[in-house]
């Protein structure tokens, strides 16, 4: 564990060994019972290994930094994985879920009256997505891994998005 003083907001560092950095801000000012719920959600992300998927997407966006369907596949992958380790919090700890609520609505409301502070800040987003995201937290039940029809339509898309994969021939050129 990391205390980082200008920090937005927790997030795992998974270069050497993890790291679970803090905001100092969330460390004084939140409630030791309030800790379960986010520490959950960032160990989620270790148990997951969504620092391998992150490093993926780095290298895929030396190759594709150019292509709009790496920026909407990595974005989405990124929330998924967000709604991921939500749900593994709400399946692990069932009678936390209004209080892991209430801390991610704190969370972001004090974003908002700030600057952005780091470039990866896992609850930031937009409206729409925070909203499905406490509205999963609150009401849903919702699986924590990838069903296998999605692991199908994930090893799909990266299949057709590999453009050294196309059926493009060579063509040589005698004079």
């Amino acid at each position: 564990l990391l205390v980082v003083e200008d920090l937005g907001t927790p997030l795992l560092w998974c270069l050497g060994t993890p790291q679970l950095l803090l905001p100092a801000r969330l460390v004084k000012t939140l409630p030791f019972d309030r800790w379960r719920g986010i520490l959950t959600h960032e160990l989620a992300h270790l148990r997951r290994r969504d620092q391998w998927v992150c490093r993926l997407e780095l290298a895929a966006g030396l190759i594709w930094w150019w292509n709009p369907l790496y920026w909407l596949t990595r974005a989405r992958l990124d929330a998924e994985a967000e709604l991921a380790c939500d749900a593994w919090v709400v399946w692990a700890l069932p009678k936390d879920r209004l209080s892991y609520a209430e801390v991610l609505f704190d969370i972001c409301s004090t974003l908002s009256l700030a600057r952005p502070m780091a470039p990866s800040l896992g609850v930031a987003g937009s409206g729409r997505f925070f909203e499905r995201r406490l509205t999963m937290i609150l009401h849903n039940n919702v699986p924590r891994r990838l069903s296998p029809l999605g692991l199908v339509a994930a090893c799909l898309l990266v299949l057709f998005a590999l453009p050294s994969w196309s059926a493009a021939k060579l063509v040589s050129f005698d004079p």
